[in-house]
């Protein structure tokens, strides 16, 4: 029996860059600011506490006091935990190295730059698919090792690899934080090579038809300010003269970020808006929820709800755009792992058949349904 998944690709939820907006950069080049060495910043803190496990946004690895006692007490050899500013959490490096194919699924290998020699490696497999080198295959199921490629261009860094036991072990320990990508055998991947090239040319294209859908509509609208100009100017003016309705004042509770919003939360607060954290550097990844309306209206514009696919028992959490009336962000909640999962019907064939339906009311309609438009490739109100 050939081999599929030899190993796991590991990585966490987002977390701030390493390097602030005032802080020097260590590791960069000075003239074409490519990485050249992973080198943390011992001044680093962390703002998200909880995780055991996360990823800042320029891909170095954060982790717990617990996740170091875990790697402690399984011995595992190799491993560098570098102190950081917020106590009782370090910048992760594994030295073990894992080598993985160099020619298989690359976009491009090359060396582009005169100035420091660094070597621009870009991946397009879908989703995040690594491929190990064919010739070298004795790892094991249990350890943690890094890439021997750096991949990226600017910001071009190593990808950590652990074992298929490890991440079980990871798991039974309860480690927070953790999510994973698979690792193919080099072989698998020749056999199967056009099924892996389909996935991507899909992948791509239900990315570049939203975008070009948005594209489309920002171009259709762009003069809408001048059209409405005078007609809203009439409505300013008339309203001088009206007696003003109170507008409407919602109350908010406490922002957390996504990862951290269950399925019990969405149960009992459906509507959650967006929240835009301001730090060093900003994070989006926030939402808040509605306190006190069980209707979502056209004048929240964007809002994230619960749903139920009532068929197969499954709780979604969707973006809905309340002005054209769609979904998009589709997660589905994974009661084992006790996570949302992002879904892409483009890829899923059994997600096209879904009846996505509405726990809050929807301009005062209850149970509003959703069904996949082929056409557009996003969930839109059923006819």
């Amino acid at each position: 029996m050939e081999e599929m998944i030899v190993a796991k690709l590991l990585y966490g939820a987002d977390s701030d860059d390493m390097y602030g907006r005032e802080d020097k950069k260590e590791g960069w080049c000075d003239k074409c600011g490519c990485r050249l060495d992973m080198i943390p910043n011992p001044n680093y803190k962390v703002r998200i506490k909880g995780r055991d496990f996360q990823q800042t946004y320029d891909d170095f690895y954060i982790v717990s006091d617990k996740f170091k006692r875990f790697c402690e007490t399984n011995n595992y050899e190799g491993l560098i935990f570098f102190p950081i500013k917020t106590k009782g959490y370090y910048v992760f490096f594994a030295t073990k190295i894992y080598k993985m194919a160099k020619n298989i699924g690359v976009v491009r290998y090359e060396n582009l730059k005169k100035c420091c020699g660094s070597v621009n490696v870009e991946h397009n497999f879908w989703p995040n698919v690594y491929v190990r080198d064919i010739y070298n295959t004795k790892d094991g199921n249990d350890f943690i090792a890094q890439t021997d490629i750096m991949y990226g261009c600017k910001y071009r860094c190593t990808k950590l690899i652990i074992g298929i036991e490890t991440y079980q072990k990871m798991k039974d320990s309860g480690l927070k934080g953790i999510d994973v990508r698979d690792v193919y055998s080099a072989s698998y991947y020749l056999q199967h090579k056009n099924e892996f090239i389909k996935k991507q040319e899909e992948h791509e294209k239900f990315w570049n038809e939203r975008l070009k859908k948005e594209k489309e509509y920002r171009r259709a609208h762009r003069w809408d300010f001048l059209i409405n100009l005078l007609p809203n100017i009439g409505k300013g003016l008339l309203s001088l003269f009206r007696k003003r309705t109170p507008k409407i004042v919602y109350r908010y509770g406490k922002a957390r970020s996504t990862d951290k919003v269950t399925l019990k939360n969405m149960q009992k607060y459906p509507i959650w808006v967006n929240e835009y954290v301001e730090t060093d550097m900003y994070e989006d990844n926030w939402m808040k929820p509605m306190l006190d309306t069980y209707n979502v209206t056209t004048d929240m514009e964007s809002v994230n709800i619960l749903m139920k696919e009532d068929e197969l028992e499954i709780d979604v959490l969707a973006t809905l755009d309340t002005k054209r009336m769609y979904l998009t962000d589709v997660l589905c909640w994974k009661p084992k792992t006790k996570e949302w999962e992002v879904i892409n019907p483009i890829v899923e064939e059994k997600a096209k058949q879904w009846e996505l339906k509405s726990i809050p009311l929807i301009n005062g309609k209850e149970n509003v349904v959703f069904v996949y438009d082929e056409k557009t490739n996003v969930f839109k109100l059923k006819n």
